[in-house]
């Protein structure tokens, strides 16, 4: 199908509140270790969308003396184990945000960078630590009380699902066009899901009707 069911404007008129959705791209979801402009590690999952914020990153001390750093993955959930010296204690030489940056990004499915030099040392366990802003696609947030809604999209055009059993990709999902517009019942307006279609964001305009 190219184009959503639509229904008819007879006998409806638009209600005094509406929203403006920005569409944007999939973003991928990312979290933090450490602290400090050159002692943070900033995590990345490779795949971007909303999947990504499932998974988890933490700190963790090595047991036993003249451990070497670590970093492991096991399905979401990522590990650091910090290096040890002679004593036991967490080696800050060996646990600068580098080097603990260059473990991590080591891994399958993940990327990792850390701050300015890089040379600070995380030096203590911390988390776990969850990942956030990861977006798949784009919805509707207002709380509208109608039974049909004016759908327009801006300049750019987007894909859209409005069944909400799936997610819109660059080619999957109904394809609108610039300035197309539509009335759909409000299940579907508040099921919808909207992805951009190229390198620059749209908008959704959305003005809920009453009879």
């Amino acid at each position: 199908m190219n184009r959503p069911p639509c229904f008819d404007l007879t006998n409806l008129f638009a209600a005094a509140t509406d929203e403006a959705l920005t569409v944007g791209t999939t973003v991928a979801a990312t979290a933090a270790i450490g602290a400090g402009a050159d002692g943070t590690v900033t995590v990345t999952v490779d795949t971007a969308g909303a999947g990504g914020n499932a998974y988890t990153v933490e700190v963790v001390e090595g047991v036993g003396n003249n451990q070497p750093l670590a970093a492991a993955i096991n399905g979401t959930a990522i590990t650091v184990t910090l290096a040890t010296d002679a004593g036991g204690l967490p080696d800050d030489a060996a646990n600068t945000a580098t080097l603990i940056a260059a473990a991590v990004h080591a891994l399958t499915g993940v990327s990792a960078a850390a701050s300015g030099t890089g040379n600070d040392p995380i030096s203590a366990a911390e988390g776990p630590t969850s990942f956030t802003g990861g977006v798949s696609s784009y919805s509707l947030t207002a709380a509208f009380t109608c039974t049909h809604v004016l759908l327009t999209n801006g300049a750019q055009p987007v894909r859209a699902t409005f069944d909400g059993s799936g997610t819109p990709t660059a080619s999957e999902g109904h394809y609108l066009p610039a300035g197309w517009s539509a009335v759909v019942s409000l299940a579907m307006a508040t099921a919808a899901r909207f992805i951009r279609q190229g390198g620059t964001n749209s908008a959704i305009h959305a003005t809920p009707l009453v009879r």
